[in-house]
Formats: structure tokens, sequence, C-alpha cells
């Protein structure tokens, strides 16, 4: 086993037996105690301490941009430290007092069907660049290929397991996949729809095309792509909303459009959940209370506003927005939910939210979602809005590892049986 640090680093784990449990299966031969011995000084893995934020954010500053403002702080507090559901497991690797590695777990609560499971996102991965690929000539002489990265994700498992997580996922970049993919997730892409709708016609499309070459070409291409998808929709559906059939609806249907703030949160957005979790069986994070108070309204970075639609005092949709400032304001629907009985709530929750941002000057709305079972009713209801989805192959490297033996593999490795929306993703998404 490889050596884990605790507490002020004064006590060292090792299992000279070598039960490596199929871990780091490109090391043949045990760490010795000789070699552990003259590391001991030098590199070191160990678990979080207060005070590392220091280090572990001039760690990653260089690849995530909103630690090089002055919130650095608050957001990497808020992230790892005030999460609802627990204690974060941060693993670090230092070497001469310098944090050179970190990889963590944000506890979340998963609903896998009909149950909740303590799982986690696999979150922060990042090795200095010093430190990269194999360090066995430098840090282990007695062995052939030994990878810093990989060291700290099996410290995460052995935690993890300890600490009865039963599941844990994660959204890698192409630099990150394949080593977390050796040591030990199982890898399932995310084949994802990505839609828009302009708003400004003109700033949207150049916001969407501004990098491209043959910028004018693919702006008129789009113009006319978009013209031919929404014209098309709207005979299919028949059944182009205007704002008179809406209010019409409110008011038969006694239903209510409503920001969420941190002070009126209650325990509406639970009973929602829940009837939410009755009806749809999949594999989703647990949207309650707490947690949509935490990841959206109290993001020190992005702020995020929660609407609702209210049916007789009781929620029936639900969807959060954000919106960032590139050169025009943009907004991303980061999470959407209803109940199956009410789509025509939902239908009506984003045409007003889609006007609350109209008013609010962004000039394009854009999501993605993955492209399954569990989204198609809201891919149609984002067309109905005339959202139209991009003529481009989109997907997400997902990861999975499973570590309660008594979760159905089969059912967590089919990946329609998952809801995936950008609520999925970081904080600062």
């Amino acid at each position: 086993m490889l050596p884990i640090l605790l507490g002020k680093c004064s006590v060292l784990m090792v299992d000279f037996t070598c039960r490596v449990k199929n871990k780091m299966s490109n090391i043949k031969n045990r760490v010795d105690k000789e070699d552990l011995c003259k590391r001991e000084d030098t590199l070191i893995f160990r678990y979080y301490e207060e005070g590392d934020e220091l280090g572990i954010i001039e760690l990653m500053k260089p690849y995530w941009r909103h630690l090089n403002s002055d919130k650095a702080r608050e957001f990497w507090k808020w992230e790892y430290k005030s999460n609802p559901n627990g204690r974060s497991l941060i693993m670090l690797a230092e070497h001469e007092g310098k944090i050179i590695g970190h990889y963590a777990m944000l506890p979340m609560k998963i609903r896998c069907g009909r149950t909740i499971v303590n799982g986690g996102k696999a979150e922060g991965s990042v090795v200095h660049p010093e430190y990269r690929g194999n360090i066995a000539p430098r840090f282990f002489k007695k062995e052939k290929d030994v990878r810093l990265f990989e060291i700290l994700i099996h410290n995460l498992f052995e935690t993890a397991e300890k600490e009865n997580v039963g599941l844990i996922f994660g959204f890698p970049n192409e630099v990150a996949l394949k080593p977390q993919i050796r040591a030990g997730y199982r890898y399932m892409p995310v084949p994802c729809t990505f839609m828009v709708l302009p708003i400004d016609n003109d700033k949207a499309f150049h916001y969407l095309f501004s990098k491209k070459r043959f910028k004018a070409f693919f702006i008129f291409a789009f113009k006319l792509y978009y013209k031919v998808i929404t014209t098309a929709v709207g005979i299919l559906c028949k059944n182009s909303k205007t704002d008179r059939f809406w209010e019409r609806y409110r008011a038969e249907n006694k239903v209510l459009i409503r920001e969420i703030s941190e002070s009126d949160l209650d325990e509406k957005i639970d009973n929602f959940w829940g009837k939410y979790c009755i009806e749809n069986n999949c594999i989703t994070i647990e949207r309650s209370q707490k947690y949509i108070e935490w990841r959206f309204i109290q993001n020190p970075v992005i702020p995020h506003k929660v609407f609702v639609c209210e049916r007789n005092g009781e929620i029936t949709a639900m969807v959060v927005i954000n919106i960032l400032l590139p050169d025009y304001p943009v907004a991303n629907i980061v999470d959407i939910i209803g109940l199956k009985k009410y789509e025509d709530d939902l239908h009506f929750l984003l045409s007003r939210t889609i006007q609350i941002l109209k008013d609010n000057g962004v000039v394009i709305i854009k999501t993605w979602l993955s492209k399954n079972e569990q989204s198609k009713k809201y891919i149609r209801i984002l067309r109905k809005c005339k959202f139209c989805p991009l003529p481009i192959k989109c997907s997400l490297h997902l990861i999975v590892k499973i570590l309660n033996s008594n979760l159905k593999e089969d059912y967590i490795n089919d990946i329609n049986n998952w809801y995936i929306t950008m609520a999925f993703t970081e904080g600062v998404s």
C-alpha cells in the first residue's frame, strides 16, 4: 500500500505486507522501508489541514481563472468547506513544504432510482508540471513506473471507502481522463445536446462564432439553419404560445412564477424533489433545499437565480440560471426539472424565465443536457421555446467508481439511466 500521512505528518500508515488489492497495477514491487525513509522529509502524501488552502490556491491558479481574483479564498472555502452534505475529502502531495498535487471529492447525495447513496464528485485534479509523468526515477528508485496523480486517486478511494462513500463520479478533461481510467474509474462517454436561444441575433451569433475562421460564413449558415429549425418546430408543434395564452393559462390553473431567494427557501423544495424522485427512476444528484441554497444561491463567484412554478402553493417545476458577462450578457440554464403531470407548467416557467432574461439585456441563452431517455421531455419543451440544437457532436467524459458492492453495477453503468445537467459540473460553470 502506498503511504498516506495524517495529522501533522508525524504518523505514516504503511503496510509492508503489500496488500495492494489490484491498486496501482503499474507498480509491480512493494515500497520498502528504506526507500520510504529516504522520501519522508521530501515527498509526502497526506490529508488537508487547516491553512492548506493558500498552497492549494497557488497550485490551482494557472488552471482555474476564478482563483486569480480577490475572491479566491472565499470561493475555495465555499466549494470545499461549506458543503451541506458533509466534509470534503482532500488528498494532497507535498514536496519540501510545497503542495504539488491535489485531488478531492465533494460529498453529494446521489439518487440511484429509489435509493439515496452517499456519494461524491471528484474535483480539483491537478499536479504541478514538474511532478507529472513517471516520478519513480526521482523518488522511487526501486520502481519502474510511479504516477503521483494515481497515488492521490487511490488514497482518495481508500479514504472514501472508509467514510462509507458508495459512488464517486467526475467529469475530467482530456488531460486527466486517461490516468483516472488507469487508476480504476469506469469511463462512460455522455452524448449531449447543446442548445441555444439567440435573443439579439447579431450579438448572439458573434458570441458563438467569434473564434472561428470564416466567421461571416458561419454566422450566415447558422442564421439560415436556425430559421429552418425553428420554423419546422413551430409547424410540427402547432402550439406556439403567446403572452395572452400564458396569461389565461396562469389564471385558469392558479399557477405562479416566482424567484426563490435565500430568505424564503422552505420545505416546498424538498416536497417537490420527493415527488420528482417517486416518478423518475434515474441516477442524478439530490436537489435538496440545503443543496440548492449552497450550490446556487450562495455561490460567491457566479450568482445563480432559481425560478419555480407553483400550483396551488406547491412547486411543480424549477429552472436555475446564471448570467455571464464576457463581451455580452450570456445566460446559462444550469438546471431544469419538472413533474410529469404538469409539463405545461414547466413550459410556462421557461417562457417567463426567457422573458426575464430578455428584460435584463441577455443576448443569448444556452444550455446542454445528456442526450438520452431522461432528457427527452426537457429537450422537447426547450424546442417549443425556440431553443435550437447546435449541429455539432458534443459529449462529456463521465467517470464512475463504485465503492459499495450493494449497488447494481449494470444499472449505474448504463448511461441511459443518468439525468445530467450543467448542475453536475463545477460551481463556476
